[in-house]
């Protein structure tokens, strides 16, 4: 029978034990294995290595707005730069539902510090494990939101529930996993073309999503894998916009704003959500939910060219 444990000690000549202690990037685990014999013998389990000091190649834009119909605003988005890659998010809460906004909002910060933990000291991977990353962040909401409806005491129709879609983006390839409807699209200027990755997961209704979070997953949600082109602009949001616009010239127009002098990609997005959600329709407005976009555009300077 073994018993095994795991126990954190200083690199020795490096750093105080309670220095190193406190840091991540002097830190080895040892394990303590009983022998057949009865004994209990160290064995060196694994080096945490240090964060890789490398730059991300993606400059990074998002933004949500309320709209002029909606009380409140249920979409959530975010973007977080870990060495050399980008993790970008956007859900969607169930409109009509109690707990949507509360939803969008832990699915996002959930997926987000999971992949910050596991992409902190990974240089390089496989386009598959990629894939399996952003698929793996997805789940990892849908576990927090099921830890919270247990904390409050939910039925699983209890009004927590939400859209959910992860990117993960690298140097050579960029991986992504959603779960309900949604938009996505990559735009590359080098074909003058605009492609759709995302199929939105629609239910028998046009109100209906055959896939979200909550506390029990509904659906099947889906992931892929695609090879990054070197000049490619990303882009996707919520179905506020996606499903109220022709994404091509959406893309185009897009990239246009985008290549025009700004403070930011996200004060980009910001104008054209602000604009699009003022657009007139007789005595209303043509965009009557929230709003929300997340873009990636490559930026070579600052990292590896593809």
């Amino acid at each position: 029978m073994k018993c095994r444990t795991f126990i954190p000690l200083a690199r020795p000549g490096l750093l105080s034990r309670r220095a190193a202690e406190a840091s991540a990037d002097f830190r080895i685990r040892r394990q303590i294995v009983m022998t057949p014999a009865g004994t209990y013998l160290p064995r060196l389990a694994g080096v945490l290595a240090p964060a890789p000091d490398v730059p991300c190649s993606w400059l990074p834009g998002a933004s949500t707005v309320r709209g002029r119909v909606r009380r409140e605003n249920q979409d959530a988005v975010r973007t977080e730069e870990v060495g050399p890659w980008q993790i970008a998010l956007c859900a969607d809460g169930l409109g009509g539902l109690p707990m949507g906004g509360d939803a969008s909002r832990i699915a996002v910060s959930e997926a987000a510090r999971w992949l910050r933990a596991r992409l902190g000291r990974v240089i390089s991977t496989s386009p598959e494990e990629l894939r399996g990353l952003a698929l793996a962040g997805l789940h990892e909401a849908q576990r927090a939101l099921e830890r919270q409806a247990e904390f409050d005491e939910l039925s699983p129709d209890g009004g927590l529930r939400t859209t959910l879609i992860v990117v993960v983006a690298g140097p050579d390839f960029w991986a992504y996993a959603h779960a309900g409807d949604g938009f996505g699209i990559r735009v590359l200027p080098s074909r003058s073309r605009v492609e759709s990755w995302l199929k939105p997961q629609k239910g028998a209704a046009w109100n209906e999503v055959a896939c979200s979070l909550g506390p029990c997953l509904e659906g099947i949600p889906r992931s892929g894998v695609l090879e990054r082109d070197s000049d490619e602009l990303l882009a996707f949001g919520s179905d506020g916009i996606g499903d109220q616009v022709d994404l091509e010239s959406f893309g185009f127009d897009l990239l246009r704003r985008l290549q025009q002098d700004s403070p930011s990609l996200s004060a980009t997005c910001a104008g054209l959500l602000e604009e699009l959600a003022s657009l007139p329709s007789g005595q209303g407005f043509i965009f009557e939910d929230n709003l929300s976009l997340v873009v990636l555009q490559s930026d070579p300077i600052r990292g590896v060219t593809c």
